[in-house]
């Protein structure tokens, strides 16, 4: 329980700064930072996808046959 609390925190920090650093970009028009912050969410979104499986997966026979 306690890893996925602290996935959930990483992940919601991720994500604020990904905010951030777009509006910052969008002043700015950096395409190199709009790059960066792509990346961000997908990694972050890959993260959330193992969660969401994890979760899906979570009883006591989930790893049985």
């Amino acid at each position: 329980m306690e890893s996925v609390v602290s996935s959930l925190d990483r992940i919601s920090s991720v994500l604020v700064e990904a905010e951030e650093l777009l509006a910052l970009a969008a002043e700015e028009d950096d395409e190199g930072t709009f790059a960066d912050v792509g990346k961000e969410v997908q990694t972050v979104s890959t993260e959330v996808e193992k969660l969401e499986f994890r979760r899906m997966f979570a009883g006591s026979m989930d790893d049985h046959d």
